[in-house]
């Protein structure tokens, strides 16, 4: 399976299921396997780095997010995304789409720039 997996073209992937059940052995599988290292991302960090009240954070946060999949770029790393389930969770959605509909897009822009970035990755993501 691992060898049809064309990582100069992006790929995503999706490992679903509790706690403890093998979702981030299973990753560090899929690098070990394809040669590459792991570069850790948590979404729960992310969020947090745009709400922690300080005046420009969502900035800050945009850089460090760019400046992250810089990195990885260039080392061919294999992405992990730990916690992507913030990004579904009702509280964060009804806050996100709210904010989008009042015409705000500093802070919960960071979920925008976070998928096109994922996106635009030319490696292996796992979510």
């Amino acid at each position: 399976m691992l060898e049809n997996a064309s990582v100069s073209s992006g790929t995503v992937a999706l490992f679903h299921g509790p706690q403890g059940c093998g979702k981030t052995l299973a990753a560090e599988a899929v690098a070990y396997e394809l040669g590459r290292t792991i570069r850790e991302i948590s979404a729960s960090d992310l969020l947090l780095r745009c709400f922690s009240g300080i005046s420009g954070a969502a900035i800050s946060a945009s850089k460090w997010l760019s400046s992250f999949f810089a990195s990885a770029r260039e080392s061919g790393s294999v992405i992990v995304v730990m916690g992507a389930e913030v990004f579904i969770s009702a509280d964060v959605q009804k806050a996100y789409f709210s904010s989008r509909a009042n015409g705000s897009t500093t802070s919960f822009g960071i979920i925008d720039r976070f998928v096109q970035q994922i996106r635009q990755y030319t490696g292996v993501t796992i979510l």
